[in-house]
C-alpha cells in the first residue's frame, strides 16, 4: 500500500486536493477549476497531483470527477459542468504523475465514503447519497457495494425530472440541459444563487453558503 494516498475532487468550480499520510490527514488545498478545455483541465490536475505529493515517489491517486464514468476502462464519458468527453482520464494522469490513479464518479465516491468508517468499517451497507454543488449528484451503496446499474452511470439524481419552477410551482417549459425542472436545473449551485439573488439578496453566493 502506498504510503501517501492523494484524494482529488473535481468540481465545476474548484477542485479540492487532500492527501492521507503518516502525519495525518492534510487540509484541502483548493484551487478554481479551469474549464477552458479538456486539455488544460488534464494538466491542471496532473499538476495539483504532481504538488501533493511532495516529491515522494510512493503515492496512489484516488480521483472524483462530475462525470459519466466507465470504471472498468478509467474513462470520462460525459460531464456537463466540465470539460471532460470520453477522455481515458485514469491512464492520462498515470502516465503524467508516475502514480497509480483509480477514477470515479464523484457523488459515487462520496457515497462510498460515507458508507465506511475512519477505520475502514462497514457502518452502513446501505444507503443514499445526493451531493449539490456547481451540479446535483448522487451516489447508491447496497450491502457495502457501490450500484452502478446496467450501463454504469447510475443514479445520476440530478437528472431526475420534478417540473416544477421554484419561484411559483409553475410546471417548467421544456430547454436545454440542465433541463428546467430537473433536480439539477432547480437546486444545483448556481440556481440557488439565482434565487437568491431574484429574491433581493445582493450576494446570491454569500447568502447560500450561510
Amino acid at each position: 500500500m502506498a504510503t501517501r494516498l492523494i484524494g482529488v475532487d473535481v468540481g465545476g468550480t474548484k477542485v479540492s486536493t487532500a492527501v492521507l499520510g503518516p502525519e495525518g490527514l492534510s487540509e484541502p488545498a483548493l484551487t478554481p477549476t479551469d474549464t477552458s478545455s479538456q486539455e488544460a483541465l488534464v494538466e491542471q490536475l496532473a499538476r495539483v497531483i504532481t504538488e501533493a505529493a511532495e516529491g515522494e515517489e510512493d503515492c496512489a491517486v484516488g480521483l472524483g470527477v462530475p462525470a459519466v464514468v466507465d470504471f472498468a476502462a478509467g474513462r470520462a464519458r460525459s460531464a456537463p459542468n466540465v470539460p471532460l468527453q470520453d477522455v481515458p482520464l485514469r491512464d492520462l494522469l498515470s502516465e503524467r504523475t508516475g502514480f497509480p490513479v483509480v477514477l470515479d464518479n464523484d457523488a459515487t465516491v462520496a457515497a462510498l465514503a460515507e458508507a465506511y468508517d475512519e477505520d475502514s468499517t462497514l457502518a452502513h451497507s446501505d444507503l443514499v447519497m445526493l451531493t449539490v454543488g456547481t451540479g446535483v449528484g448522487g451516489g447508491v451503496v447496497i450491502g457495502g457495494r457501490v450500484f452502478r446499474g446496467a450501463t454504469g452511470a447510475a443514479p445520476e439524481l440530478g437528472h431526475i425530472l420534478i417540473g416544477l419552477d421554484l419561484r411559483d410551482g409553475a410546471p417548467e417549459p421544456a430547454a436545454s440541459f440542465p433541463q428546467p425542472g430537473s433536480l439539477e436545473g432547480l437546486a444545483a449551485g448556481r440556481r440557488l444563487d439565482a434565487l437568491a439573488q431574484e429574491r433581493g439578496y445582493a450576494d446570491g453566493p454569500a447568502t447560500v453558503r450561510a
